[in-house]
């Protein structure tokens, strides 16, 4: 976690809290499926790789690059896992690699991601970071959450 996101979670720990409750508890399908209508809206051309209870992986083509999508449900992403993904966006040639967890990286992770030389660009979002990033923390918003609301236009290629 970064100093920016540490900060940000200490001003708004309650929230955030009950945010990552709620990011712990989604089904896997309804990940699969808010992306899937995200990218019908975009024209992306998506390809499933693997999907079960607790990992989606997905290769999103679009007009200028080609990417890989990770979304994780787990506590701790091990350096394991993220030399998994670098086999993976390495044999479908990728351009872009993002790595969404309900969880958080594990250090080892950030320092591989920090010391890489691959041609890959790689983004790495653990729970903080993804709920920064949505709609969830608006006060109005968090006592109504739907995960239909969810948005992963930000992830999407070019």
């Amino acid at each position: 976690m970064s100093i920016m996101d540490s900060i940000y979670y200490k001003i708004n720990k309650k929230v955030v809290d009950r945010a990552i409750l709620k990011l712990k508890k989604i089904p896997i399908d309804v990940v699969y499926e808010v992306l899937l209508k995200n990218c019908l809206r975009d024209e992306i051309e998506v390809k499933l790789i693997l999907k079960t209870k607790t990992e989606l992986e997905l290769k999103l083509k679009g007009k200028k690059e080609t990417s890989l999508f990770k979304f994780h449900k787990s506590f701790v992403i091990f350096k394991e896992d993220y030399e998994k993904i670098i086999s993976i966006a390495d044999s479908l040639e990728i351009n872009k690699c993002i790595y969404i967890t309900t969880g958080v990286f594990h250090s080892d992770v950030y320092k591989c991601n920090a010391w890489s030389f691959s041609k890959i660009k790689f983004r790495l979002e653990d729970n903080i970071k993804f709920i920064k990033r949505q709609i969830w923390l608006n006060k109005d918003y968090i006592d109504h959450f739907k995960y239909k609301r969810l948005d992963f236009t930000k992830y999407l290629p070019n």
